[in-house]
């Protein structure tokens, strides 16, 4: 080889040398890195914030890099199954995220109350299980009684689960329908038979929860399907007695209408009658002593009538009769 020959390759070497290191180090460089490389190259960080955006946008082609990359929250296919991202849903599941776990039940749970079925379908077909809670310990049911629509609470109980079926706080979808005021999913409910005077573990029913909050419509579901109106929590507290405690007249007077006794007290000795001269309550204190309560009941030694001259309220007074001075109960 003569001199000139030989300096022709020197250059060429000294060219191609950077394209055959970078040639190498592509090469002999992981997934994860290649896949960091890209979404440098791209100007995208690879983080959670990055990911979470990505799937609210549905851009999967990005979602796909940074799993690759690494960056995989747990709570991916909830998210994803929550805006009906069926194909990033289906993308994480090719990546390896379980799909029978709880993740996975969880992200059921989610598409089912919110009404994406090609989610909800997709989560099926690699078997989430129906019958799981989610994160929050709820069951299908219930979530779909708190977030989602009648619609999909028929298609529940048509795959099978159990009406009754409570969640992690013994709360039977029932009760959170009560809770959440949701009288569409409680006609879907009275409808598939649901008990209605199924209790939590402190005693409270759907109509106890209905009767606190004031949700009148759910109150006269649950009466009319046959909801016992004198059921008593663990402390004694019926219907009536949270509806007149939480100042509901109307719905006070229609549990008096269907039955709910006058009289019942609480452990405390409380009864509604009592409750209502607290709060100076005129309207419920007359639809109670229509209804028949008896207004010499004694707490601490004193009657309704007593709360009554406390507050300076004539007219309460004048309802209610002679004031029982302090001693001991009866």
């Amino acid at each position: 080889m003569d001199i000139w020959t030989g300096r022709v390759f020197q250059h060429a070497g000294l060219f191609y040398l950077p394209v055959l290191l970078y040639l190498s180090s592509t090469a002999c460089s992981s997934p994860a890195d290649r896949a960091r490389q890209e979404l440098t190259r791209r100007g995208i960080e690879p983080n959670t914030e990055s990911f979470n955006r990505n799937v609210d946008s549905g851009n999967a082609e990005v979602v796909a890099l940074l799993v690759d990359a690494g960056i995989q929250p747990r709570l991916a296919l909830r998210r994803a199954a929550r805006n009906g991202r069926c194909e990033i849903v289906e993308l994480l599941l090719d990546k390896g995220y379980d799909p029978t776990g709880i993740q996975a039940a969880d992200a059921l749970s989610q598409s089912m109350a919110h009404h994406s079925e090609e989610c909800a379908r997709k989560l099926r077909e690699v078997g989430a299980d129906l019958r799981a809670r989610d994160l929050r310990g709820e069951n299908l049911l219930t979530l779909a009684a708190r977030e989602g629509t009648p619609q999909s609470m028929k298609e529940l109980l048509d795959l099978g689960l159990n009406v009754d079926e409570p969640n992690r706080s013994g709360e039977t979808a029932a009760i959170v329908a009560a809770q959440a005021n949701r009288a569409d999913q409680m006609e879907v409910l009275i409808a598939a038979e649901t008990d209605v005077n199924a209790a939590d573990p402190d005693g409270w029913r759907a109509l106890t929860y209905a009767a606190r909050a004031g949700h009148g419509d759910v109150v006269r579901q649950l009466i009319e399907a046959g909801a016992e109106v004198n059921t008593m929590t663990r402390t004694g507290w019926t219907p009536l007695m949270m509806a007149v405690a939480e100042g509901h007249a109307d719905i006070a007077e229609t549990l008096l209408e269907a039955g709910a006794s006058p009289d019942i007290s609480s452990s405390a000795g409380l009864s509604p009658l009592i409750l209502a001269a607290q709060r100076g309550d005129v309207r419920i204190v007359k639809a109670l002593l229509l209804a028949g309560a008896d207004p010499e009941i004694r707490v601490d030694g004193v009657n309704a009538a007593w709360w009554a001259d406390s507050e300076g309220d004539e007219e309460l007074a004048a309802l209610l009769g002679t004031a029982s001075p302090p001693g001991e109960d009866r």
